[in-house]
């Protein structure tokens, strides 16, 4: 009697852990499809930009922060994970002059998760983020224009304005030079 409910309990379990390792999987690759077009992601820029320090060739990252997944039925599918980075290369660095504006261009080419590296096709938009610690609390997240409990004040840096050239990628660009910090400066993204 014991020997047929152990064998009836290692069933039922095998089972059920059967039905979870059926759920959630990421895509590896290119071979996964491209994503689907028209999401917007709000991303943290993981490496400094400047119209004073950037270089043409320099590393970009940002961060994706929280898995991207959909949904088929009631079974996620992952398509990007937690964790994964943007990465591309700074295409262009002008320094603000007279009758000429700051500007930096990026151009971010692959998604890189700790599994998988996979092409993309992305756009930064507008608005840029700034977080500003208020009252010295540490840095953290919120809405724009708000002060959130840590005593981070998240707004818009109207300054520093998103656009698209076909040459260089994303343009970021200022009438004055300036410096986004990594961890502190938030972006979105829309797949295209």
């Amino acid at each position: 009697m014991r020997a047929d409910l152990r064998i009836c309990t290692f069933m039922v379990a095998s089972l059920v852990l059967s039905c979870f390792s059926v759920g959630a999987q990421e895509h590896k690759g290119d071979a996964a499809g491209a994503l689907p077009p028209g999401i917007q992601l709000h991303v943290t820029l993981k490496t400094d930009l400047s119209t004073k320090y950037s270089k043409v060739g320099d590393p970009v990252e940002l961060d994706i922060g929280h898995a991207l997944a959909t949904f088929h039925g009631r079974d996620p599918q992952v398509l990007l994970g937690e964790g994964t980075l943007l990465v591309g290369k700074v295409t262009m660095v002008r320094r603000a002059s007279k009758g000429q504006s700051a500007a930096v261009a990026v151009h971010l080419v692959e998604a890189r998760s700790k599994d998988a590296t996979r092409a993309l096709n992305v756009t930064l938009v507008n608005p840029v983020l700034i977080k500003r610690q208020v009252n010295g609390s540490p840095v953290g997240s919120g809405l724009p224009g708000t002060v959130i409990p840590n005593g981070t004040d998240i707004s818009s840096d109207d300054d520093v304005t998103v656009s698209q050239d076909p040459a260089m990628g994303d343009v970021l660009s200022s009438k004055r030079n300036f410096f986004l910090v990594k961890n502190q400066t938030e972006l979105s993204v829309v797949i295209r």
